[in-house]
């Protein structure tokens, strides 16, 4: 041990930043007692007297190579006692820094977990959002792509006009560069005289192209008027045909009726016989009255089942029906028909199940325009089954759970119509038209608004939609999934009692058509202000949504089927209507991810409102012209 380490001690100590440092301890220095200088005759000088004479005579003396003292030797001990517990101390220490930096990491590492998880989520729905933008990139690029081929289409055109101009151009200026002035100038006033000519005549033909136009005009009218006049015909044949299959339906269950009436005739006949034969064997021979008496019985019995199953009969077969022509006819809605109740029916036989109670069905004649002309005047009072006009039908379901009433809900009276169109060669999606037969539904007047969708959202704890700062309240709601839609539909279900859901493409078509043959419900031409599109004429052309209702209803009472925002439907999408669905009901198929989008949109063409196009979407995507209508089956 040098004498730098008998003097000083090294300690690592710990600091507050949690470091440790080493520090040198000096430690007490012991200088060694040396004997004074001995005088002459071996006693040794005391160094505080000149004159020999200590300053402490009675302190004892110590031999040179003598033992330490004894406080150098414990100060030797502490010393080392103080070393080797700055040492057990550092190790301590340095023990308890390593323990704190290993539940350091403990901690940090479940802090690291944690934030992988949020990390975790947080990419899921990154993930979503990039498919959301990955099915809106794709979009986009069909549309980009449509475009590129217009404006290739026009490039190619106008190069080769440009073309055919440079080609006369060169040869006019070899005409010119050949020829002579005089020659140059006659044949300049030539092209003018030509000129002139050509100009007249395109006069002429722009007149008679106005006069094209206007007899086109007249002749759309003419074609409208016709339409009009012809659609009563058309309801009234659809009201035929139902009070058809009604009266069918009534014969069905009159001839089963009936087959059960003769079979409990047939059993109480054998019973009577059974019973006749018993008495006639139990009577003795000397009453002859009384056998007479149970024959005359029996037979006055059987009569009156006869006579009461014949009228049963007649009754059910429709004697007592009114006969088209005659009063109480069937011949279609008028504004002052009524319903009346049928008359009281005979007390049912024993064993035979009793007549429906519903109101009987006129059983319509063959001579349709007979019945068509025998409409009476909205003063008389008629018997009809048929339901009422769509404007009186209207009903709106209280909501059990959350309040309120749902949807107003116009009724859809049953009929057939021919669905796609075969006049435009570039929509192939719209053929080959077909005939649909479709039954009655209910179909929401309006499409969903933010209002009834809110109220949803709230009910279930799902997020509300984004309404793009157009406003909410009567807006349609919009920035919703075909999913979300569906899940609508099956909480009115729920909340109303009964079963409502996304209408079929057909139902729609026939819907929105109401009865019209024309491209639009209102005409052959979009007009102005009629509806909400890219060109419409109304104040929120490619703005925004408009508010439900802020156009004309249709012919069915149907507001905004035409624009505004589009629509979905339940069906899939296919290419063509081949092998489509004939009974109006959904085209689906199981593996099915794009869905059809009716009923154009604010930021569409007007020609994308027409009531035979169709669009499609992926099931998941949210766009901001995209909502919904629901229907309710009756």
């Amino acid at each position: 041990m040098n004498a730098q380490s008998d003097n000083t001690q090294d300690t690592e100590i710990l600091t507050l930043d949690g470091s440790v440092e080493e520090t040198h301890h000096q430690l007490p220095s012991i200088e060694p007692e040396t004997s004074p200088p001995s005088r002459p005759g071996g006693e040794a000088q005391s160094p505080a007297e000149p004159g020999g004479e200590t300053a402490h005579p009675q302190a004892p003396r110590q031999a040179v190579g003598s033992p330490l003292p004894r406080p150098r030797r414990l100060e030797d001990d502490r010393n080392r006692f103080d070393t080797e517990a700055f040492g057990a101390l550092a190790q301590l220490k340095l023990k308890q820094e390593r323990l704190r930096r290993q539940s350091s990491a403990e901690e940090g590492s479940s802090v690291l977990r944690e934030r992988l998880m949020v990390a975790r989520d947080k990419g899921v729905q990154l993930e979503q959002e990039k498919s959301q933008l990955e099915q809106k990139l794709r979009q986009l690029q069909r549309e980009l792509e449509t475009m590129r081929q217009e404006i290739h289409y026009v490039r190619e055109e106008a190069q080769a006009r440009e073309t055919e101009l440079n080609r006369t151009l060169d040869a006019l200026r070899q005409e010119i560069a050949s020829s002579a002035a005089q020659d140059y100038a006659a044949r300049l006033e030539t092209a003018g005289a030509e000129n002139a000519a050509l100009r007249k005549a395109l006069d002429e033909k722009e007149v008679q192209l106005r006069e094209s136009a206007q007899r086109g005009l007249r002749l759309e009218k003419d074609i409208e008027k016709f339409l009009l006049q012809r659609r009563p015909f058309e309801q009234e044949i659809l009201q035929l045909q139902t009070a058809l299959d009604q009266a069918q339906a009534n014969l069905a269950q009159a001839e089963k009726a009936q087959q059960v009436a003769e079979e409990t005739y047939q059993t109480l006949q054998s019973e009577f016989e059974k019973r006749f034969a018993r008495e006639a064997n139990e009577i003795p021979s000397q009453h002859p009255e009384r056998r007479r008496f149970g024959s005359l019985f029996f037979v006055v019995v059987s009569g009156g089942l006869g006579i009461l199953l014949g009228l049963t009969g007649a009754r059910f077969l429709g004697t007592d029906y009114p006969v088209p022509g005659s009063k109480g006819a069937l011949t279609g809605n008028q504004p002052g028909s009524k319903e009346l109740s049928p008359p009281p029916l005979p007390s049912p036989l024993p064993g035979v199940p009793p007549r429906p109670t519903a109101s009987p069905t006129p059983i319509p004649t063959p001579q349709v325009e007979k019945t068509a002309a025998a409409t009476p005047a909205p003063s008389e009072t008629q018997e009809s089954n048929s339901l009422p006009p769509p404007s009186h039908k209207v009903v709106s379901d209280s909501l059990r759970n959350s309040g309120g009433r749902g949807p107003e809900m116009q009724y859809i009276p049953a009929g057939g119509f021919t669905m796609g169109d075969d006049h435009d060669a570039l929509a192939p999606e719209e053929q080959p038209i077909h005939q649909v037969r479709i039954r009655p539904f209910y179909m929401a007047r309006h499409e969903v608004s933010f209002a009834d969708y809110d109220r949803f959202a709230r009910a279930t704890g799902r997020g509300l939609p984004d309404d793009k700062g157009w406003g909410r309240g009567s807006r349609p709601v919009i920035n919703v999934s075909w999913q979300e839609a569906r899940a609508y539909a099956n909480w009115l279900t729920q909340e109303s009692g009964h079963k409502y859901r996304l209408p079929s493409e057909a139902e729609w078509e026939y819907a929105a058509k109401a009865g019209s043959l024309s491209l639009y419900w209102w005409g052959s031409r979009s007009g102005e202000n009629n509806a909400n599109c890219f060109n419409c004429g109304s104040q929120w052309d490619n703005r925004s949504t408009a508010p439900v209702g802020s156009f004309k209803p249709n012919a069915f009472g149907l507001y905004d089927v035409a624009g505004n925002v589009s629509e979905w439907v339940e069906d899939c999408f296919h290419s063509s209507y081949q092998g489509a669905p004939l009974d109006g009901s959904a085209w689906a198929d199981p593996d099915c991810n794009e869905r059809v989008v009716r009923g154009g949109a604010f930021s569409r063409p007007a020609d994308a409102m027409r009531s035979t196009r169709r669009g499609a979407f992926d099931q998941n995507v949210r766009l901001e012209m995209l909502g919904f209508r629901v229907v309710r089956e009756p």
